[in-house]
């Protein structure tokens, strides 16, 4: 088999190398579309790159050897860890590749085309140039591949490291300088901010995280928040997260993050705080959803999937001595505290008979039955509990939340018959 010569070809980039460079260069930042933000520093880091590579395609021409020998110039490995230090995608670097090999195989086709004295030696030159182009770019592609992921998860390591650290000041109230605090975190101070936690209690090793960061940015766009949020991972199964509620939003979005995370998981739950504005709002509210954690976390596997602060601020004291809440409920409620059908309905019938403002017909709408029906109820645990239900009302409401929220961490196993 004859051997072909593409000394001709290498002698042609080379006279050709820089207005090539040139045309690549406009062509990508016209192609695509995350180079195009006109910073100069990306900008030269491409140019060098492809300089660089038509550097080592030409000498591989020239002096054709096993590309698995050859190792990636320096202005490529520059411009991968560029990216990902900038966080664009690797499908970027991807791209570019493709279409420059496109263009100097078109450059080739267009030099051998007039030096060639027959198609079929055409054929042959351009066989054996396209060969060792696309083999050089495809060991390329995965030796600066390879290094652009390890250092996007060195600099997201680093970054977190950073933003954790921030964080933390934030939430101890060391504040400084809000514009570097605001750069490193990627998220405003301003505005009214909401505390998120959301975590997964089946995933301990790490692999449920990417899908807590995407729900959490689904919860943000349904809640119609105009910035991204700010979301970090606090273990392997927990993020911590704030968002910024447009204006004319109130409430702790509770009812919109719920059906999230039930079609997203079984065993996904959340936490919410209230909306606080500023900086100190944005402590405050993440403590509130931390508490509102604490209070799930210690009803266990009966935790509602979203538990807000609004509705368990009073009964997170309890959860601090879970021995004596448990106590202290069968002190206020005797027999409806057992852990059963029958009696969760009569305990929900009453809290919702109180929080309608005493209107049996409010309460049978809200509980989906006839108002007789609440009211045989009400009488029922009246008689439980020996005396009427407005009565010791504080304590009553108190312990019928605490039964609410923590079940059987408060409740007692019916009798064995």
């Amino acid at each position: 088999m004859r051997t072909v010569d593409l000394t001709p070809l290498a002698h042609a980039l080379a006279r050709h190398g820089p207005e090539l460079v040139d045309d690549m260069v406009a062509m990508l930042l016209v192609q695509i579309t995350e180079l195009q933000d006109g910073d100069e520093q990306v900008v030269g880091r491409l140019r060098a790159s492809i300089e660089s590579n038509v550097s080592a395609i030409q000498h591989l021409w020239e002096q054709p050897v096993d590309v698995r020998l050859v190792d990636p110039p320096a202005g490529a490995l520059q411009w991968a860890l560029q990216l990902a230090q900038r966080g664009i995608p690797l499908s970027v670097l991807w791209r570019a590749y493709h279409l420059c090999t496109a263009r100097v195989l078109e450059f080739s086709i267009e030099e051998l085309a007039g030096d060639s004295g027959s198609t079929d030696e055409l054929a042959r030159r351009m066989t054996t140039a396209s060969t060792l182009l696309n083999a050089y770019v495809d060991h390329i592609c995965e030796r600066v591949a390879s290094s652009y992921e390890v250092e996007r998860q060195r600099w997201l390591r680093q970054q977190d490291a950073v933003r954790a650290e921030r964080i933390e000041d934030l939430l101890a109230g060391r504040v400084g300088d809000r514009t570097q605090v605001e750069a490193a975190l990627g998220y405003r101070l301003t505005g009214r901010h909401l505390g998120v936690i959301v975590w997964d209690g089946a995933s301990p090793d790490g692999s449920g995280l990417l899908q807590l960061q995407r729900l959490v940015g689904r919860y943000a766009g349904l809640l119609g928040c105009h910035e991204p949020p700010l979301v970090v991972a606090r273990d392997q199964a927990t993020v911590w997260a704030w968002l910024t509620l447009p204006p004319g939003r109130h409430g702790n979005g509770a009812d919109v993050l719920n059906p999230l995370l039930v079609d997203a998981g079984t065993t996904l739950r959340g936490a919410v705080g209230d909306p606080a504005p500023g900086i100190d709002g944005f402590a405050r509210t993440h403590r509130r959803a931390a508490t509102a954690q604490s209070v799930a976390l210690a009803a266990g596997g009966g935790a509602a999937t979203v538990t807000p602060y609004a509705s368990v601020a009073g009964v997170s004291f309890v959860c601090q001595d879970l021995d004596r809440a448990r106590e202290w409920v069968r002190e206020e409620l005797g027999d409806l505290a057992v852990d059963d059908e029958a009696h969760g309905r009569l305990r929900e019938s009453i809290i919702a008979f109180l929080d309608t403002g005493g209107s049996l017909n409010a309460a049978a709408e809200r509980l989906g039955c006839h108002k007789n029906t609440v009211q045989y109820r009400i009488r029922r645990a009246e008689q439980m509990l020996g005396h009427s239900i407005r009565e010791r009302r504080v304590d009553l409401e108190l312990a019928l939340q605490t039964c609410h929220w923590l079940g059987a961490a408060v409740l007692y196993p019916p009798p064995t018959t």
